[in-house]
């Protein structure tokens, strides 16, 4: 059940997400920097120590400290090496899901449920949440060899006026390394642990969402 928010809260969600955008620059990895400055975000190293968003709007940051055994699980997803970078984004779409798991194990956002408004509190992810943390994956990923065919960019959002409906949203977003082609990387529209959505950034701007495809598959 869709639990009250304050007004001026509503309000302050809706501009934090329609002030923050993405690719507005040619450099992904500019661009990746940029915001994770702007955020206050740090990727503190590249051996499962990052930090992490919750409480809507990167409200509360955790520090995240991995075990061996954790950054293994995700490490292994990789044992079997893409061939291509179609085959590539399958496999980022499941470490997405899994660094979620793992996340949610120390900071409780387990908890976390698909989307915005369906649950609120502290353990509970917006868009803009869900979308820092999907970067600083990301970027893991790609610091330790992982991730071949793509390179992590910034996020980037959809507004009231651009496919968003009646919510603006958004999203982390990769650059395909071969022909710059940028693909969305969305974990929002799942509850925690679920695989990322991951497709092209324009088709996620025409204001996409996962039941859209469902519906045309009857």
């Amino acid at each position: 059940m869709l639990k009250a928010l304050s007004f001026s809260k509503i309000i302050s969600m809706i501009l934090m997400t329609v002030i923050i955008s993405g690719c507005g620059a040619n450099n992904a990895k500019q661009e990746f920097t940029d915001y994770t400055s702007r955020k206050n975000i740090e990727v503190l190293d590249s051996n499962g120590r990052y930090q992490n968003c919750r409480g809507y709007g990167c409200r509360i940051i955790d520090d995240i400290q991995l075990s061996k055994s954790e950054w293994y699980g995700i490490k292994i997803i990789f044992k079997k090496k893409p061939k291509d970078a179609a085959q590539e984004r399958i496999l980022l779409a499941k470490a997405i899901g899994k660094f979620e798991e793992k996340t949610g194990k120390h900071n409780k956002t387990s908890k976390d449920i698909r989307r915005t408004f369906d649950e609120v509190g502290d353990f509970q992810q917006d868009c803009v949440d869900e979308s820092t943390n999907t970067t600083i994956y990301l970027s893991i990923l790609e610091r330790n060899g992982l991730m071949k065919f793509h390179t992590t960019a910034a996020p980037t959002s959809r507004t009231l006026f651009s496919g968003a409906g009646f919510w603006p949203h958004q999203t982390a977003t990769i650059e395909e390394l071969s022909n710059k082609q940028r693909f969305a990387v969305d974990s929002w529209f799942h509850d925690n642990g679920k695989p990322a959505e991951i497709l092209a950034i324009k088709k996620w701007k025409s204001g996409w969402r996962p039941e859209d495809d469902i519906t045309k598959s009857k």
